[in-house]
C-alpha cells in the first residue's frame, strides 16, 4: 500500500481543533464528506476533512443551547441535512446544521406521547422522513420531524 492511501488521525490535546478522544466508538460520514465521530462517553466530534478541523460537542450542563448528554448512541441525517442523534438518557437530539442549535426530544414518564424510555439506542430515518428510535426496556418511538 502506498503511504498516500492511508491517513491516521490520533488524539492531540495540544490543539482545540484536534481530536480529543482516545476511544472512538463509531462514526457516520454524511453526503458533504463530514465525519460525525462518536467517542466513548465524551460527546461527539464533527470533522471536516477539507479544513482538517475537529469540533467537539459535549454536554457541560450550564450552556443555553447544548445537547442532552454525552453518551452518544447513533447518528442519522434527514433530507434537510440536519443530524439526529440518539443519546442514552439524553433523549433524541436534532442538530440543526444551519444554526448549530440542538432540539431535544425527551422521555417523560407522565407523558404517553414522549419517548418510549430514557435509554436510547439505534436511530433511523425511513423514506417518508419519520425518525425511528429504539429504547432499551421501552420499545420504539416514531417521531414526526415536522412537529
Amino acid at each position: 500500500m502506498d503511504n498516500n492511501e492511508l491517513t491516521n488521525i490520533k488524539k492531540d490535546i495540544r490543539f482545540n481543533d484536534a481530536l480529543q478522544a482516545d476511544v472512538i466508538s463509531s462514526f457516520y460520514k454524511d453526503p458533504q464528506n463530514i465525519l460525525w465521530i462518536r467517542s466513548y462517553n465524551s460527546g461527539f466530534f464533527k470533522y471536516d476533512p477539507n479544513v482538517k478541523n475537529f469540533k467537539l460537542f459535549k454536554r457541560y450542563g450550564f450552556l443555553e443551547n447544548e445537547m442532552g448528554g454525552d453518551m452518544i448512541r447513533y447518528f442519522a441525517e434527514d433530507k434537510n441535512g440536519d443530524v439526529w442523534i440518539n443519546i442514552n438518557k439524553g433523549g433524541v437530539n436534532k442538530y440543526i446544521r444551519e444554526t448549530g442549535e440542538f432540539v431535544i426530544i425527551k422521555y417523560d414518564p407522565d407523558d404517553p406521547n414522549s419517548l418510549a424510555s430514557p435509554s436510547g439506542g439505534f436511530i433511523n430515518i425511513d423514506r417518508d422522513g419519520y425518525i425511528w428510535s429504539n429504547h432499551y426496556g421501552g420499545g420504539i418511538s416514531k417521531i414526526d420531524p415536522e412537529t
